[in-house]
């Protein structure tokens, strides 16, 4: 149950420390490139340990589930937002991001999102 939260500390604590490391040692004037990608690195570790942790409180908020899978589900549910974010990122820097393929990869999202977790639900009540 613990991992669950170390792992997203892990994630955040490492988001803090690209921070430093390009706030005092590396020019974005003369590197930018590699301040872009560890920006977005950071950025894509804090989507990740901090959706978690937003995850969890909703689920606490709205679910009657117990502890064990209310974390399971939150840490399912960061990875899934964390691969959306991923994905975006990657087009962007491709240059082939668009509004449209952004709407198809939120509703592909939102119904992996659904068929991962209804699934569940019925496995549960055929026990």
């Amino acid at each position: 149950m613990r991992l669950y939260h170390i792992g997203a500390l892990i994630k955040i604590a490492l988001w803090l420390i690209i921070w430093v490391v390009l706030y005092f040692t590396i020019n974005v004037y003369e590197d930018p490139a590699i301040a872009i990608w560890l920006w977005l690195v950071a950025v894509l570790l804090v989507s990740r340990g901090l959706s978690f942790y937003l995850f969890w409180w909703l689920h606490q908020l709205f679910s009657d589930h117990d502890g064990e899978k209310i974390l399971s589900d939150s840490y399912k549910m960061s990875l899934l937002f964390w691969l959306f974010c991923l994905i975006n990122v990657s087009l962007l820097m491709m240059h082939i991001w668009t509004n449209l393929l952004w709407a198809i990869l939120l509703i592909g999202f939102v119904l992996l999102h659904i068929l991962l977790f209804t699934q569940k639900q019925e496995k549960r009540y055929d026990r």
